[in-house]
């Protein structure tokens, strides 16, 4: 039809972004992955200690399983004996993440925010992704944030020599026990909060660069100057589609006590079913609700 695709190159996307061909990718980044291997779910083994098994294709945590008892292997060999997986040694931390864009040779790194994964009643999955908190990410450790930007920016620089062209992201696990930041996935795309990130930077400075402007502006090889609009506050929840049913009245309900809503019409187990977002932070420390997000969690609850 003679359109001008702006998306970067749909076979590029796929080889960053699937865990296998990922792993490739990398090449010598893939050092900052947590160590890990490829093998077919019939040779899946429980060796006594918890491991990480990924398809290759997942979204929002949903096509990861922990692997912590034979019998998961045995379920995973029988059902997809000769699919590959990455099987990744389990580590217990926060995980954060980022939204960047790749602009001619240029990598603007993003806000860092926590990825608030599994809390209930927002899922019954205990990898599923249902939000972020820019507060946290924002009082995240200088030592831990320097790492983070020059995974990044390394990414990012490898993206730009591929002849990718806007928005990535990237995600990080921090381990408890000895703070080693490690590199978990890079979405090749335009990840679900960056609309949300750059609402934020909006209020924040209504004149500044937010990452959706920069990525627009990237994908059409307009020009770009400065950085992105630094945040520090906002957060957003995301209800998932579970066995629960919210009645109709929860959303209105939750805009009485000032936050935004986005309701959705879900049709798997896992979809997302309702956006709640706030320019003040829901998370007070990773895994713990603030009170404002207590307020959420409360009212979702009261309401099943």
């Amino acid at each position: 039809m003679g359109w001008k695709i702006l998306n970067p190159n749909a076979e590029l996307a796929e080889k960053v972004e699937a865990k296998i061909s990922q792993t490739r990718w990398l090449g010598d980044l893939v050092r900052y992955l947590p160590p890990h291997a490829i093998r077919s779910c019939k040779d899946l083994r429980y060796d006594g200690k918890p491991s990480i098994v990924q398809f290759n294709h997942g979204h929002s945590g949903l096509g990861t399983t922990l692997l912590d008892r034979e019998a998961k292997a045995v379920e995973l060999a029988t059902k997809f004996p000769a699919r590959l997986v990455r099987i990744t040694k389990f580590i217990k931390g926060a995980v954060y993440t980022n939204n960047n864009v790749v602009v001619n040779d240029r990598v603007l790194v993003g806000n860092l925010s926590y990825q608030i994964t599994g809390l209930i009643p927002l899922t019954s999955n205990s990898f599923a992704t249902v939000g972020n908190d820019f507060g946290l990410g924002a009082r995240l450790g200088e030592k831990e944030r320097n790492t983070i930007c020059d995974i990044t920016r390394a990414v990012g620089e490898k993206l730009t020599q591929s002849g990718w062209q806007g928005c990535f992201g990237t995600d990080f696990i921090i381990e408890d026990e000895t703070k080693v930041v490690y590199l978990i996935e890079v979405n090749a795309r335009q990840t679900a909060s960056v609309v949300f990130e750059s609402k934020l930077q909006k209020l924040s400075n209504p004149r500044g660069l937010t990452t959706f402007e920069a990525h627009l502006k990237a994908l059409v090889n307009l020009p770009v100057e400065g950085e992105l609009v630094k945040v520090s506050e906002g957060s957003r929840f995301l209800q998932r589609l579970t066995d629960r049913v919210l009645p109709l009245n929860v959303a209105k309900k939750l805009n009485e006590f000032g936050f935004e809503t986005i309701v959705f019409n879900p049709e798997t187990d896992g979809d997302d079913l309702l956006h709640i977002c706030s320019a003040g932070n829901l998370m007070q420390a990773p895994g713990q609700p603030s009170e404002l997000g207590r307020q959420v969690l409360e009212t979702l609850i009261k309401h099943d």
